[in-house]
């Protein structure tokens, strides 16, 4: 399973390069991923039972102190492979890791749009009360995909207000908190319930770690 997972993403990448739209959604990528729901799925469901990604040991800890920390901790006790730490350093412009993350994964044509998968990275853009209200997107806040499930939504675990969290995202009901009572896009953006500042608003892609 994990040749054929690996061979599915060189495919995937591959249609990304052909296409000339690496850090972008596609149609041709969309018709690929549809073509092959069935293997996608099961990569899937082997990645949230691999040990090596199991996320329940970070959840409501402080482990890692702020998202970036978070993320820092799992790629540490994952042998570096969310990132590898010296050539992160080389991202480095403004100071926040996140953006670091963000750009390092850009330049390898790893940010995608849909079909996350557990492991990868989520990265949010503007979350801060600095950066809220700016019109040029800075990556400010970062989590890793815990779940995807059937309806199209993803859990994620982040760490927001110190206290690593699972939250929710619905892309496709991108200004909706809740719908019947069940919540569908979290807030991301301290003391804000505008719809601006739902998860699903501030999403800015998902980092291919495998």
């Amino acid at each position: 399973m994990r040749k054929k997972f690996k061979t599915l993403v060189f495919l995937a990448l591959g249609a990304f390069f052909i296409t000339g739209c690496a850090t972008g959604s596609s149609q041709s990528a969309t018709n690929f991923y549809n073509k092959n729901k069935q293997s996608y799925q099961r990569s899937t469901e082997k990645r949230e039972k691999n040990p090596n990604f199991n996320l329940k040991k970070y959840t409501n800890t402080r482990i890692g102190g702020d998202c970036s920390g978070l993320i820092t901790a799992i790629n540490k006790n994952n042998g570096s492979a969310i990132f590898d730490p010296k050539e992160l350093n080389k991202y480095y412009t403004s100071g926040r890791k996140s953006q670091a993350m963000f750009d390092l994964y850009k330049d390898k044509n790893k940010i995608y749009f849909s079909q996350p998968q557990v492991g990868d990275l989520v990265f949010f853009n503007n979350t801060t009360r600095a950066t809220k209200g700016r019109s040029k997107k800075l990556i400010t806040h970062v989590g890793i995909v815990s779940k995807v499930n059937k309806d199209g939504s993803v859990e994620f675990l982040h760490n927001t207000g110190g206290k690593n969290v699972v939250s929710v995202m619905n892309l496709s009901l991108p200004n909706d908190h809740q719908i019947a009572g069940k919540k569908v896009n979290a807030y991301i953006i301290s003391r804000c319930k505008d719809s601006s500042c739902l998860v699903s608003n501030r999403f800015s892609g998902y980092g291919r770690v495998k």
